[in-house]
């Protein structure tokens, strides 16, 4: 199976990655500085301009407070797959 980072399935993540963390409260600027990681990756994260690796999303998840699994459910979920 051939996957690429602009699938359905891709935005549907982005949008709920960005969506935590604006529910968290926290800035793009906020969850780098948590990570160790300069603003403009965590942006490209969430505006498909760079490839999600599983444990870094599972950082993401973890410095915004939101549930790694809530995010995977939903790309399981997804009808495009």
């Amino acid at each position: 199976m051939k996957t690429s980072s602009y699938s359905p399935q891709y935005d549907l993540l982005r949008a709920w990655m960005r969506q935590k963390r604006e529910e968290s409260g926290l800035s793009l600027r906020a969850v780098a500085t948590i990570l160790g990681r300069h603003h403009s990756v965590i942006g490209k994260l969430e505006q498909d301009r760079r490839k999600i690796e599983i444990l870094e999303f599972v950082a993401y998840c973890q410095a915004i407070g939101a549930d790694p699994h809530e995010g995977l459910d939903l790309i399981i979920s997804c009808p495009n797959r």
